[in-house]
């Protein structure tokens, strides 16, 4: 089962301790970007993972790879070693994890990371999925002592399509990160089952935090929603299909209440496409159980369809009439 892990935003040190205390009961780890911090709480950083006492990713991510850091790397591997440095005998109270982007190699940083016990999670941040995936995954994951991270920012079902396509075919003890950004890769960030992805990212949207990256939800609505903490196996996946407002849709609310009660396995997810010959691939591989369609593919689905009531056939008739009208 993925771990739950929070990505924590706030502009102070004390302001995210005050949110991990919020949800702490729900979550697995947190993750502290330092690159949403102002600069004079730098200074405390180290002290961090004691006094969340919870396991700690560190990460300042670059403005380039879509963090908030501006200042140079020179700067920024300052931070990080003095971060990871005096490290405690109590692993407990050091960071667990720091996320490296995967042009960076500091060999003093990485022979710290191995000295003081904090694993390295080595990330690739992709504007979409890289052509050469192949090539980049055996690129990122040579190392055995690092954690591959691969973060896509989806622009278009098909980008979905090829990344739960290929990490699904890989093996599954497999340690390894996925992600899939923005809206279209809203359901690669349940269906951990299928990516292999050993931690899932959210924000703390409902405690009023900026989000760390496009997509994320709310730890209160993954499991009370998704059920993420349950480790459910997702051997049926229904949906509804629309443009990039069904992420919005409530219905996700309503039909994965009722899987609850009934305590099946199964979960409903909303699938924003910009075609729908697309989505349907998706469908087919994800062997979607049924799905609800709303704007603006309604009538697109039609010509799809091997069947169709003749009540519908006759409304969809009538309203064409009255167009033409």
């Amino acid at each position: 089962m993925a771990h739950l892990c929070l990505c924590l935003t706030a502009s102070t040190i004390e302001e995210n301790l005050a949110v991990v205390e919020r949800y702490r009961n729900i979550i697995d780890m947190v993750e502290l970007r330092v690159d949403f911090l102002k600069p004079e709480e730098y200074f405390y950083i180290r002290r961090f993972p004691q006094l969340a006492g919870i396991p700690s990713i560190l990460t300042v991510r670059r403005f380039s790879d879509g963090g908030q850091f501006r200042d140079g790397e020179a700067v920024r591997l300052v931070i990080i070693a003095k971060a990871l440095a005096f490290a405690s005998s109590d692993r407990s109270s050091n960071f667990s994890f720091v996320d490296i982007e995967h042009d960076l190699y500091a060999p003093a940083l990485q022979e710290a990371t191995r000295t003081f016990g904090t694993k390295v999670i080595r990330s690739y941040h992709a504007r979409k999925f890289p052509e050469n995936m192949d090539r980049l995954w055996s690129k990122l994951s040579e190392n055995p002592l690092e954690i591959p991270k691969l973060s896509v920012m989806t622009e278009s079902v098909r980008d979905t399509t090829n990344i739960l396509g290929f990490f699904s075919g890989r093996p599954k003890g497999e340690h390894r990160i996925i992600v899939g950004m923005g809206n279209y890769g809203f359901c690669t960030r349940i269906l951990t089952d299928i990516t292999g992805s050993m931690i899932m990212y959210a924000s703390a949207s409902n405690a009023g935090l900026p989000l760390a990256a496009p997509g994320q939800l709310d730890p209160e609505i993954l499991t009370k929603i998704y059920r993420t903490n349950k480790n459910i196996p997702h051997k049926r996946i229904y949906g509804i299909l629309g443009g990039p407002a069904v992420i919005n849709s409530l219905s996700p609310y309503f039909h994965n209440a009722g899987f609850a009660v009934c305590d099946e396995k199964a979960v409903y997810l909303p699938f924003p496409a910009d075609t729908v010959d697309d989505f349907l691939g998706l469908a087919d591989m994800l062997n979607l159980q049924g799905f609800s369609v709303t704007v603006p593919h309604k009538e697109k689905i039609i010509q799809h369809l091997k069947h169709v009531a003749p009540e519908r056939s006759e409304e969809h008739t009538s309203e064409l009439q009255s167009r033409q009208v």
